[in-house]
């Protein structure tokens, strides 16, 4: 395991347990390379990334910005891998791992765009936002885009539902509205009406454009 990569497993191996988050695969990884962890340990506070000692480690503050920078790659690599290239679940941690340290904060803003700034990792853990979901970022076409935004009569998969509030999620969950299934947008108006196998369901819009799909043929 390089210094560097074990810096950063280190980091987020410290920043997901002050959250109560279950490790991914790198900070894992770093609990059965304790000698390397020790070494990464002396080589984070030396960058100014860490405190306290190799046994209880710490994050300083710009620690903690990196930590977070990282899981949030980690989680875009695993959407990508998952959902546009479609990695098998089986290596899809080991996969991410290796996109994590190399993506650069360009590379990790124009993959959140092109997945229509996904708010959960395949997992349903949370992706911070970035620059790009932050402000006008449209340099990249987005292959994950809302059902209202998809072509009408075309067929596609729903990968994520952006919503904040669990009871949006229960009622779209409720009528089959869930990611994995495929459905059609017949028409926009007077409602957003949704063909989902036999069924047409007429969805409020606010509702409705919270349902995210890939784009036909992207």
């Amino acid at each position: 395991m390089e210094n560097e990569k074990a810096i950063d497993h280190l980091l987020v191996k410290v920043h997901l347990k002050n959250i109560g988050e279950k490790h991914h695969l790198g900070a894992t990884e770093a609990e059965s390379h304790y000698e390397e962890m020790e070494t990464a340990f002396q080589s984070g506070v030396k960058k100014g990334f860490l405190s306290g000692s190799a046994k209880s480690p710490q994050l300083t503050a710009q620690g903690e910005i990196i930590a977070r920078d990282l899981v949030r790659r980690y989680r875009l690599a695993e959407r990508l891998l998952s959902d546009v290239l479609g990695v098998d679940e089986s290596v899809l941690g080991r996969e991410a791992c290796g996109m994590e340290h190399a993506l650069s904060p360009g590379v990790a803003d124009a993959i959140c765009t092109l997945l229509g700034h996904p708010p959960v990792c395949p997992h349903g853990k949370p992706i911070d936002p970035g620059p790009c979901c932050r402000g006008a970022w449209s340099r990249v076409p987005q292959v994950v885009v809302s059902i209202l935004e998809a072509e009408p009569g075309s067929k596609n998969k729903i990968v994520f539902v952006r919503s904040s509030a669990s009871s949006n999620i229960d009622r779209l969950s409720d009528m089959g509205i869930v990611p994995g299934a495929e459905i059609v947008l017949k028409r926009l108006r007077p409602v957003p009406t949704i063909e989902l196998g036999e069924t047409l369901l007429a969805i409020e819009e606010d509702l409705a454009k919270q349902i995210y799909v890939r784009r036909r043929g992207a």
